[in-house]
């Protein structure tokens, strides 16, 4: 008999394939009744950020990638939001949150998330998701809280934000890099 003939072939039911399949809770909720927005003070400057929140209970606090927002999440938040405060942000420049007034790198986002998480009162119990560049972010946050609590030198104080590797001299000049000091 020759092979792969039904009478050879396993009988048994494929492995369910949930991928893009949806359960549309997403769709039923009204995302407007839970947009806000609140001005963080970071080394980015004073930033208007877009975020939305939904559900109670211990905190999660998720990271869009690249050229994303926070509706990338839209339907994971419904399911995390069933035991979870869910707070999902717009990253400055992305979404509907403006451009920040100084550049940006990866260690000021991440002391920018800092400062938003500060800001709602996220505290220690927080789970950080972040995904692509969002995850840098995610774990640039991470390291400025743990350095901050060990008192270590390598955490990223707001005086030398954009000074550390960001091509900036202490004298508060532009170079190369163009980073600038957040005002005082």
């Amino acid at each position: 008999m020759p092979r792969n003939t039904p009478s050879t072939r396993s009988q048994a039911a494929p492995p369910a394939d949930d991928y893009a399949v949806s359960d549309g809770e997403w769709l039923r909720i009204d995302w407007a009744e839970h947009l806000r927005e609140s001005t963080v003070d970071s080394v980015l400057g004073e930033t208007p950020v877009s975020y939305v929140e939904l559900g109670q209970g211990p905190p999660v606090l998720l990271v869009h990638g690249l050229s994303g927002s926070w509706r990338n999440w839209l339907e994971n938040i419904p399911y995390l939001a069933r035991r979870h405060r869910v707070v999902a942000l717009d990253l400055p420049g992305f979404g509907a949150s403006r451009m920040p007034e100084y550049p940006s790198s990866i260690k000021s986002y991440g002391n920018f998330l800092v400062k938003f998480a500060d800001g709602l009162g996220l505290g220690d119990g927080t789970a950080l998701i972040g995904h692509s560049m969002g995850g840098f972010i995610s774990t640039e946050a991470t390291i400025l809280v743990t350095d901050a609590r060990r008192g270590s030198r390598n955490n990223l104080r707001e005086d030398e934000a954009l000074t550390e590797g960001h091509g900036q001299t202490d004298s508060g000049d532009d170079d190369a890099g163009g980073c600038r000091k957040p005002r005082a």
